[in-house]
């Protein structure tokens, strides 16, 4: 039995939404900021509402990255039905800046007829979409969310939230009696006010912390975040090499080089981005003479 007063469900919900807009006008709001950002940005991630920017970027703190000094703006469009709209506001922006995409099985076919009809290529299947940084959530990033973390860790956490009761309220009801377990959590993250926002954030947290990030989300930032390492538009002074090495458990295993011409102002800026991360993800970096003009 649950007996979570209403003062402390709505201190809870708070945290969970510290940061993101929400209200009537989240939607409009959250995409305008978001798409203010995207003249500057290395990378831009397109996705269907707030509450998968709030999964992405949980996500992506919880492995140890920082979009924001990565230059990485993850963009709620409002509905995939706008995916064509916002990617021809993109496409001035050039192959510099790095366009990735999540949306749900049932939009898979609107985010694909949207990259052709912008021009931004011709994916038929879902493996050409990922190959160009678009992936595809079955059925939805939530369903995901609830098939990584399992259904008996969910149930504890709605009754870490003080949800516990009105969950178990809504299985009773006549509509869906004998659902299975997953089904019911699903229409229970979208029945309730801020509900699938405010889960959005503790989901993501659960699955990081079991290691069971789901593929879609896992396989968007690996894609995202490899291309990241270019941040800077400096001065030309010299030639250098950046490589960073990250460990398994960061989630991205994989060595970063990025040949370029930078100042050595640039290479402090990288030394102090790096340096913020935790020990666990970054254990190596260095900076040697370019082979190559």
């Amino acid at each position: 039995m649950n007996t979570m007063d209403a003062a402390n469900r709505r201190k809870l919900a708070l945290q969970a939404l510290k940061g993101y807009v929400h209200g009537p006008e989240a939607s409009t709001k959250a995409t305008a900021l978001a798409m203010a950002k995207v003249d500057s940005a290395a990378a831009v991630v397109l996705v269907e509402g707030i509450s998968d920017r709030i999964a992405v970027e949980t996500a992506a703190m919880g492995l140890g990255r920082d979009l924001e000094a990565e230059r990485v703006v993850i963009a709620p469009i409002g509905g995939a039905h706008a995916i064509g709209r916002v990617l021809t506001r993109l496409r001035p922006l050039g192959p510099q800046v790095r366009l990735a995409g999540l949306c749900d099985q049932n939009e898979e076919e609107v985010f694909r007829r949207g990259l052709i009809a912008s021009g931004l290529g011709a994916p038929h299947t879902r493996a050409q979409l990922e190959q160009l940084g678009f992936h595809v959530c079955v059925a939805d990033l939530e369903d995901e969310l609830l098939r990584a973390v399992g259904t008996a860790h969910v149930e504890a956490l709605f009754d870490s939230q003080g949800d516990g009761d009105s969950f178990r309220s809504l299985q009773k009801q006549p509509a869906w009696r004998g659902h299975e377990t997953q089904a019911q959590m699903r229409r229970f993250l979208g029945s309730g006010s801020r509900r699938k926002l405010r889960y959005a954030r503790l989901l993501v947290e659960a699955a990081l912390g079991t290691g069971t990030l789901p593929r879609p989300l896992s396989a968007l930032l690996h894609a995202v975040l490899s291309a990241a390492i270019s941040w800077s538009h400096a001065p030309i002074a010299q030639d250098q090499e950046i490589v960073t090495r990250t460990p398994a458990t960061s989630g991205l295993d994989q060595t970063f080089a990025c040949r370029c011409t930078i100042c050595p102002s640039f290479i402090d800026k990288v030394r102090s981005v790096l340096a913020a991360k935790p020990r666990s993800w970054v254990t190596t970096m260095t900076v040697v003479p370019s082979s190559t003009s």
